[in-house]
């Protein structure tokens, strides 16, 4: 008479119960969104323009765009986002040409002007300052829309920070986020 066979469950003293635990820690990430790995990128918008002071467009500087809530800025619910910016050259500015654009919603919008002739391509000797500022930097609060848009900004010409007021701006884009 032949003996009876044992076998052994599968999953004890194999060498596939780590790769129970793996694939069980795969699909758990899966399930609860672990898998996706962080949050979804912030939506930003371009906007171009024109800066002008006393009439004239301004040389140089800059121009910035921080949301007044960055916690909840944009669509997709809250997250710490940074703000837009864009430089001043020949009295144009574009997010798109070197900056970073905005994230719709109201932004807290200064604009540093500088004199000079706006050429930032020329190179600079090594003792080069900073040129005078035309104005003390100058501060509006502004509702972006949630699209790509265009402003004419005009500094008064006695500029500040004493200057602040709000405005929405007419622009051309969406004017509700798209999820």
């Amino acid at each position: 008479m032949s003996s009876p066979q044992v076998t052994q469950p599968i999953g004890r003293g194999t060498d596939l119960a780590p790769a129970r635990w793996a694939l069980c820690l795969l699909g758990f990430l899966a399930a609860t969104g672990g898998a996706g790995c962080g949050p979804r990128p912030v939506r930003r918008y371009t906007v171009s323009g024109t800066v002008t002071f006393s009439g004239q467009p301004v040389p140089q500087g800059s121009v910035s765009f921080d949301p007044v809530r960055p916690e909840a800025a944009g669509p997709g619910g809250p997250r710490a986002v940074g703000g837009g910016f864009a430089h001043i050259v020949a009295g144009r500015f574009d997010t798109a040409a070197g900056g970073r654009g905005h994230v719709g919603g109201t932004h807290r919008v200064i604009v540093v002007g500088l004199a000079g002739d706006g050429d930032p391509s020329v190179d600079e000797p090594a003792d080069f300052h900073s040129p005078p500022p035309l104005f003390p930097a100058y501060e509006i609060k502004l509702d972006l829309p949630y699209g790509n848009n265009q402003l004419e900004i005009q500094v008064p010409t006695h500029g500040g920070y004493q200057n602040r007021q709000t405005k929405t701006v007419a622009v051309h884009g969406r004017e509700k986020p798209d999820d």
